[in-house]
């Protein structure tokens, strides 16, 4: 499944999903978690992430479950900027530079009719049916979480994620997940600009610090995305931080909860 289409959201009226066309230099292409490139390319991802690189197994029961939409974030051949991007992600990062294929046969419960075309993903994001957030928190069961969102850190600051977001909260609209609202989680603000943050996901892994740091809290908000309260709960899928995967295990970051409601 490719999607090319965009939306975005009126800077005057947040928490509120407006449509109109815009630009847009990606596309989303299903991910196979059957297929074991697919599988090892997410894997690679989410270490160069951070983030859940032991998760991707659970994703691919998710998925192939009904329960998750996940797809791979590729660059356009006709966007003009495509090579210089695609050859700095590749010195960034060497082990992500052979191509892989579409494969995917199916998403959600609905088949897919795949390519079988070559391409190099430059990131991912997911779209969650997740009932039990939405009754814990106590919105509405038609909420569809964005999970997952990564952009290789070779092209942070592009304008691809903001792209791939309106992209993907417009896929979220569409049968059959038909969201009246989306939410997310991410990490605290605060917290993600720190010192100890900066060191853990730019200086250890090699990868350039950014000019100017945005948080992932402050760039969704720029997106219409409002914090939701968290309530007194113990329930599994409600948690208080993020851990970090570069081999500091006492160094996790909080959690705060994003909404935005539809028109």
């Amino acid at each position: 499944m490719t999607a090319t289409t965009t939306n975005t959201t009126n800077g005057h009226d947040a928490g509120v999903v407006q449509r109109r066309s815009d630009e847009c230099n990606i596309r989303l292409i299903a991910w196979d978690p059957t297929n074991e490139e697919h599988f090892e390319r997410m894997v690679q991802q989410r270490l160069s992430c951070g983030w859940d690189s032991d998760a991707v197994g659970v994703w691919k029961k998710k998925l192939l479950d009904g329960n998750k939409f996940m797809y791979w974030v590729v660059l356009k051949d006709e966007y003009a900027e495509r090579q210089t991007l695609l050859d700095a992600h590749d010195q960034l990062y060497p082990k992500e530079r052979a191509p892989i294929k579409d494969t995917a046969t199916v998403l959600g419960n609905s088949p897919l009719a795949p390519t079988h075309q070559s391409f190099v993903p430059i990131g991912h994001v997911a779209i969650d049916r997740y009932p039990e957030r939405n009754e814990v928190f106590g919105i509405a069961m038609s909420t569809i979480w964005i999970k997952s969102l990564y952009i290789s850190k070779a092209m942070q600051t592009s304008g691809l994620g903001i792209q791939t977001m309106r992209e993907t909260e417009r896929v979220a609209c569409l049968p059959p997940l038909n969201a009246s609202a989306l939410a997310l989680d991410t990490t605290l603000g605060v917290a993600q600009k720190s010192e100890a943050a900066m060191k853990a996901f730019y200086d250890d892994v090699g990868a350039p610090r950014p000019k100017k740091m945005r948080s992932n809290q402050e760039w969704y908000t720029k997106q219409g995305y409002t914090l939701m309260d968290v309530p007194e709960t113990d329930s599994p899928h409600v948690f208080t931080h993020y851990m970090n995967e570069y081999g500091k295990g006492d160094f996790v970051l909080p959690t705060v909860w994003m909404y935005k409601a539809i028109q």
